[in-house]
């Protein structure tokens, strides 16, 4: 008798407890492309989800109401003038948009109001901002330090050293600099950049890493889709002359001859795309590409490969190399190169980042210079 007593006292508390009184319903998430704030958007018709929360037993959204805005203001008018779905009797948590044509780079603020089943409502905003949505918006080039032209194989890569084209390739192991310096001309309002090297590369503004990304971008066919990231900089610049660096390895893209087979295929030499919209709080705006006028040296690591690990030379450091008044008179200019030919896609997917530092407990000399 003592246990079952004891049952139903938990039975009771637990009943209480799932029939709480409070909101009736509250939006505790709201997500676009099931991000919240995303900065690189380039779905023409993003999906906008949310979640729901309750305290009560058998609540639910019975309508929802989206709004799209090209200002915090409109938004606070209830005006969408990007799009206005109206009130829709729908239980439905993720809706396709379907308002006028969004443009690139740019930012959006979203409204969402529900009602539950009692015909009471809520509503929450957020935004998102759109990347380069037409190919016709990417200005900048691909550049590099190998060849303008390169033969691409059979199947628009090498996976064998038997073909016969695969003997005139020479894979350059040792990883590549680039940089650039441009000077401001005002204030800085917003500042996005939009940028993809292959195979691997990490991005610096001033002198500091960009992001936490690593082994970045994510592997695809090259000529099918490449993906790129981006970013919000605005804080990272300096007023007047300001310094772009990025390093470019091998990865998956440039792979070793000796991993030629259905493990690596070479699609070509290192190279990168990179493109900084700048906007003004004047109004005007200013565009930095990647061009002919970047310049280009050898880095300092030797070799890198996702099966070789990589091989790093300290005295091949060129200390400021990516910061402004560094003097790169003794670097080459970047080559215009060959796109590789897929289509461009916003990296959306979590990224690969540093988890942990493994250092050694100790160092032993088993003999002299071992």
């Amino acid at each position: 008798m003592k246990n079952l007593f004891l049952l139903s006292v938990l039975i009771f508390n637990f009943s209480c407890q799932t029939n709480m009184p409070g909101k009736a319903i509250e939006i505790k998430q709201l997500l676009c492309e099931y991000s919240v704030d995303p900065i690189g958007v380039d779905n023409i018709h993003p999906r906008f989800s949310w979640i729901l929360e309750s305290g009560q037993n058998g609540q639910e959204q019975t309508s929802y109401h989206l709004l799209v805005a090209t200002s915090p203001k409109k938004l606070e008018q209830n005006i969408g003038d990007m799009w206005d779905s109206h009130k829709i009797s729908s239980t439905q948590t993720n809706v396709k948009y379907s308002g006028n044509d969004l443009q690139s780079n740019q930012v959006y603020y979203w409204k969402l109001q529900i009602w539950d089943k009692d015909e009471k409502s809520t509503a929450e905003t957020a935004i998102f901002e759109t990347s380069v949505l037409k190919s016709t918006d990417w200005k900048a080039l691909w550049i590099g330090s190998g060849l303008k032209k390169e033969s691409r194989g059979k199947h628009g890569y090498f996976n064998s050293q038997s073909d016969k084209f695969a003997k005139d390739i020479q894979v350059n192991p040792q990883s590549v600099l680039l940089r650039k310096e441009f000077e401001l001309s005002g204030e800085v309002k917003r500042a996005r950049v939009f940028v993809s090297g292959l195979g691997y590369y990490e991005l610096t503004v001033n002198g500091k890493r960009v992001g936490k990304k690593v082994l970045n971008p994510a592997k695809t066919n090259y000529r099918e889709e490449i993906l790129y990231d981006s970013y919000n900089i605005k804080a990272m610049l300096n007023n007047g002359v300001n310094a772009i660096g990025i390093h470019l390895g091998n990865g998956w893209f440039n792979p070793l001859k000796k991993w030629w087979s259905w493990r690596m295929q070479w699609f070509g030499s290192k190279r990168v795309l990179f493109q900084l919209e700048i906007e003004y709080t004047e109004g005007s705006k200013e565009t930095v590409i990647s061009d002919a006028s970047w310049k280009t040296s050898p880095g300092p690591v030797i070799s890198s490969c996702i099966y070789d690990g990589e091989h790093y030379d300290a005295t091949k450091e060129q200390p400021g190399w990516d910061q402004q008044g560094f003097d790169d008179s003794g670097w080459g200019n970047a080559n215009i190169v060959e796109a590789p030919g897929g289509t461009l896609i916003s990296q959306s997917m979590p990224a690969i980042k540093l988890n942990q530092i493994i250092k050694p407990t100790s160092v032993t000399n088993p003999k002299p210079g071992v």
